[in-house]
């Protein structure tokens, strides 16, 4: 499976786990947005960057890159979450879904997320 596959099963799941929450689920038109879809609950719209992860690390966990990469004939482009493009992130991994505020990610590059059994990391809505 390649990483565009991953993707689509990410931007899936978080239109499942939304819908499931009772959020009301809308997706771009375009690519063109630094967001993947818009959940709305009680006349209040988020902006929602989706990421993936499969790449387990050493100690057991999965890192999650959080910068956005891409290019064209001219050069390349990194760039990294911030809450001024969106204000929840949500993340798929095979350990399951966690949904951030992404001002509590801003700026990272990174972040690794373990077992929902670790109590460092839990998921922000249940």
């Amino acid at each position: 499976m390649n990483s565009k596959q991953h993707g689509d099963q990410g931007l899936a799941a978080a239109i499942y786990t939304f819908t499931e929450l009772g959020y009301s689920v809308c997706l771009p038109l375009t690519e063109s947005q630094r967001f993947d879809l818009i959940v709305v609950q009680n006349n209040i719209c988020f902006r929602v960057e989706v990421k993936h992860s499969k790449s387990l690390t050493t100690s057991g966990g999965y890192c999650v890159e959080l910068r956005t990469k891409g290019g064209n004939k001219t050069g390349e482009t990194t760039k990294r979450i911030s809450s001024k493009d969106s204000e929840l992130v949500f993340i798929r991994t095979p350990y399951g879904n966690w949904i951030f505020p992404t001002s509590e990610l801003d700026g990272r590059a990174t972040i690794t997320l373990q077992s929902e059994s670790k109590p460092e990391f839990k998921s922000i809505i249940k």
